[in-house]
């Protein structure tokens, strides 16, 4: 059981994705330029893009350091961006915050997450 205020880390690994959306048509097919926004409470961190591909591969590691009891209240949530430098970035996926999500609750992963 976690005590109040326990400090520690999280540690998550952003790896790949497949079949993303493909939002950008200027090589002639749909492809993307995707990044990952990763949020956790006040803590927010984003791979590196990847350009032109609808399946790419981080392989990005990421230490959320706090409060364990706060991380599991705030939870953790995955977005998914297409990176363009002249307007926003269009969003390709979405996973939803893992907010009382206890353990043997499995975590729920948006599929354009997983391989």
């Amino acid at each position: 059981m976690l005590g109040q205020g326990q400090l520690g880390e999280l540690h998550i690994t952003i790896s790949s994705a497949a079949g993303l959306k493909g939002v950008d048509r200027r090589s002639g097919h749909p492809t993307s330029d995707p990044y990952v926004i990763i949020t956790c409470g006040d803590f927010e961190a984003r791979t590196s893009v990847l350009r032109r591909t609808l399946d790419p591969a981080w392989s990005e590691s990421f230490v959320i350091p706090g409060q364990l009891d706060s991380m599991i209240s705030d939870g953790l949530t995955l977005e998914v961006f297409d990176f363009d430098p002249l307007q926003t970035s269009a969003e390709l996926g979405l996973d939803p915050p893992t907010s009382g999500c206890d353990p043997p609750t499995p975590p729920h992963y948006h599929p354009a997450l997983l391989r």
